[in-house]
């Protein structure tokens, strides 16, 4: 059976993203999982990719701190000025 284009895709994003979930996986010390039931796999994959964020945070923060630092600026300018136009408009 031929494949789609868009199965083709799908396929690649997967072959992509396997090595990046073993990687979760051994760094996180996903093999064993110590809560309980499905929810407690759900907090489990969810407390690991939180995890895996926060490495590549820090990661960029201590290789490129002026990259980020501008970030970080242009964040503290925009997000209030965001934050009070959505509070406008609630209450208008």
């Amino acid at each position: 059976k031929k494949m789609t284009i868009t199965q083709k895709k799908r396929m690649n994003r997967r072959n992509a993203i396997e090595p990046i979930i073993s990687h979760i996986k051994f760094d996180h010390r996903m093999d064993r999982n110590f809560l309980k039931g499905v929810k407690g796999d759900k907090i489990n994959a969810l407390l690991a990719g939180a995890g895996f964020n926060l490495r590549k945070i820090l990661r960029a923060f201590f290789l490129f701190p002026n990259f980020v630092f501008e970030k970080l600026k242009f964040l503290a300018i925009i997000l209030p000025k965001m934050l009070y136009f959505q509070y406008e408009k609630r209450h208008i």
